[in-house]
C-alpha cells in the first residue's frame, strides 16, 4: 500500500468507527425498547403452544366433555 494513502486512511478508518460506537451507544436502548416491545405485542397475539392446550382442555371441560 502507498505510505500516503495508508496516512490518509489509518485517521479516516478511526474517524468512522468512532463514529460507529457512538451512533450504536446511542441507539441501543431505542432499538431494544423497539424489540421489546415487538415481542410483548406478538406474545399477546400468538400465546404459546402450551397456553392455547390449556384453554383447549378448560373449554372442553367446560363443555362436559
Amino acid at each position: 500500500m502507498n505510505e500516503i494513502s495508508e496516512l490518509w486512511s489509518l485517521p479516516w478508518h478511526e474517524l468512522q468507527h468512532s463514529l460507529a460506537n457512538g451512533v450504536a451507544a446511542q441507539a441501543a436502548p431505542l432499538v431494544a425498547g423497539v424489540v421489546l416491545a415487538r415481542h410483548a405485542q406478538f406474545a399477546a397475539a400468538a400465546p404459546s403452544w402450551l397456553a392455547r392446550a390449556r384453554a383447549q382442555v378448560q373449554q372442553s371441560a367446560g363443555r362436559g366433555l
